[in-house]
């Protein structure tokens, strides 16, 4: 059943990846999507919450500061999806194991292994090689999904830092869906105007996209309760490969060898790591 649930994280990343992407192509406000996305997201987590273990300080602070990392990763990577392969910025983006295998060893003392050591080379080898696919991201769209990447890293560690502290799992869940929420408005009132007028479209793509990041999550965590994390970890974080097949399928991206070779560099960078 384990595999079951991570099957589903992964389908579930991979199908917002392609939501993000049909957005930015129909020049959709990046922070009225991920408003839409972000109250669903809260709204799921509420009983959870307010249901469980009593309120700790640490599930506030560190649920907070963990979100609004979320939030301004999400943010980015809708921006580099804007002009830049959606195969290309998922590819980047899922690689956040590497910062976060890094801030972890510098932050919580933790072990750098050689296949740790291994996965980090690997990982830059296959950015590298996305940003020289011709087309395939731009300098522009690589450094809003490498900065995305590394904010999505720094909401990991928040996230673990507060689950030491005593947080409840469902409490950190519930407030990074609020820091989302304020961090989406916050960046709606400094949008050009037209960017703050709501669609009709709006409401149904964003709604799709919060049920997906929402049903991630809940996957992932299923996941990770019936099965070690080095099970898991390798089918969740690989649905770069998903995405990149559907970016061909849907947007006409195409398949290089530059391309492969970095998803292949990327699969190999997120197996290490699982195993290390």
């Amino acid at each position: 059943m384990s595999v079951a649930f991570a099957l589903m994280s992964m389908t579930c990343a991979a199908g917002n990846d392609l939501v993000f992407k049909g957005r930015m192509r129909a020049e959709a406000s990046p922070w009225r999507h991920l408003a839409l996305v972000a109250a669903v997201w809260t709204a799921a987590f509420a009983i959870p919450a307010f249901a469980g273990a009593p309120w700790a300080v640490a599930a506030v602070v560190w649920g907070l500061i963990s979100g609004a990392l979320g939030i301004a990763a999400n943010l980015l990577l809708l921006e580099a999806m804007r002009t830049a392969e959606v195969g290309a910025c998922a590819t980047i983006y899922r690689l956040n194991l590497v910062p976060a295998t890094l801030l972890a060893v510098i932050v919580l003392g933790e072990q750098l292994t050689a296949g740790r050591a291994l996965a980090v080379s690997a990982a830059i080898g296959a950015v590298a090689l996305i940003g020289r696919g011709v087309g395939t991201i731009g300098r522009a769209g690589l450094m809003l999904a490498v900065a995305a990447c590394l904010l999505r890293a720094g909401m990991a560690l928040g996230f673990k830092h507060g689950l030491a502290a005593g947080a409840g799992p469902m409490q950190l869940l519930f407030m990074n869906g609020v820091a989302w929420l304020a961090g989406a408005i916050a960046w709606g009132a400094f949008a050009r105007a037209e960017a703050r007028t709501w669609r009709r479209s709006d409401l149904a793509w964003g709604l799709a996209s919060g049920l997906l990041v929402t049903g991630n999550v809940l996957f992932l965590t299923l996941a990770l309760a019936a099965a070690p994390l080095t099970q898991v970890l390798p089918i969740t974080q690989l649905s770069f490969i998903l995405t990149m097949l559907a970016g061909c399928a849907l947007f006409g991206e195409r398949v290089t060898a530059s391309k492969l070779a970095a998803t292949l560099l990327a699969c190999g960078c997120v197996l290490l790591l699982a195993y290390a």
